[in-house]
């Protein structure tokens, strides 16, 4: 049995109840019961220029996509095992000076789940908190803050800041950055590909994959593991200082490093640090590169050559 509800809240505002299946996506499983009972609301927002927009606390996923318009487009889809429950998840909207603020409340120990998705001008900034739940950002032109407590992170075409953390466990995957990026995991891999700056990444346990399309000379890029493989691609011509630590196993490159002079024993002792700890120059220096891994191997590897039509 299917019910509409129609009311008028700031432009339109559509309920509706049904029984459904939910598929979640990623590495977690949120809350997916074989039958859900589901309501949807639609929220339309007039929006200064460059607005800060603002989720929070939600346990589900949030996708952001982007338009040219100042206005905002909120879907809320929320569910739950029994219609009774949908009314216990309650979200707020609230337009300030800076933007659009929107706060969640779910019950506690409730098997229940508020999903967002959001259209926002393409020129804005996002604040994004989920408790639990998988975070996805594509064409944002300003700062980017998403944090998850338990799901995975997916950034693409960032043009500024972005700040990435998954607390719990999830991976992080962000393409073509252009500003300066950091990602932070305690259970999963980070993958940055087609960055244009800074890019400090850090995960306990997982592997960090980092391609640069370019190292400028005030960048740094720093990368570390606590168990896992730290592969980092750098264009042919790159100019940067390098250490380079992997304590339980090997760093290789694929791009001559002048190692720094030292006086040693060629001794299995030296061998082995060679091996395991480099500590030289890139090109003429300038930028500064740290990659660390306590368990797992180091790559410094040569991004491949762009071809010309």
């Amino acid at each position: 049995m299917k019910r509409i509800l129609s009311l008028s809240l700031f432009n339109t505002m559509f309920l509706v109840s049904s029984t459904q299946l939910h598929a979640a996506f990623g590495d977690y499983i949120p809350f997916t019961p074989k039958k859900a009972e589901t309501e949807i609301i639609q929220q339309e927002f007039e929006v200064k220029a460059n607005p800060i927009i603002t989720v929070k606390d939600t346990i589900g996923n949030i996708e952001v996509k982007t338009w040219k318009k100042n206005k905002v487009a909120l879907t809320a889809t929320k569910k739950a095992p029994k219609l009774e429950l949908l009314s216990a998840i309650d979200l707020k909207t609230d337009i300030t000076t800076d933007g659009l603020v929107v706060l969640t409340s779910v019950p506690s120990e409730k098997k229940v789940s508020l999903d967002y998705t959001i259209v926002v001008p393409e020129q804005c900034h996002v604040n994004l908190v989920s408790q639990m739940g998988d975070i996805k950002i594509s064409g944002v032109n300003g700062r980017i803050c998403a944090t998850t407590d338990k799901g995975n992170i997916a950034i693409d075409k960032a043009c500024n800041t972005v700040i990435a953390t998954s607390n719990a466990q999830g991976s992080i995957t962000i393409n073509e950055s252009r500003g300066n990026t950091k990602a932070t995991c305690h259970k999963g891999n980070i993958a940055i590909h087609d960055a244009h700056n800074s890019v400090i990444a850090f995960t306990q346990s997982g592997n960090i994959d980092v391609q640069n399309a370019c190292v400028p000379a005030t960048s740094k890029i720093n990368l570390e593991t606590k168990s896992g493989l730290v592969a980092v691609k750098l264009p042919h011509e790159v100019n940067a200082n390098v250490k380079a630590n992997a304590t339980k196993g090997v760093v290789t490159s694929e791009h001559l490093i002048t190692l720094k002079q030292r006086t040693t024993k060629l001794d299995n002792a030296a061998w082995k640090q060679l091996r395991t700890h480099v500590d030289g120059i890139l090109g003429s220096g300038e930028a500064n590169i740290v990659l660390t891994t306590n368990k797992g191997n180091i790559k410094i590897l040569e991004a491949a050559k762009t071809k010309v039509a």
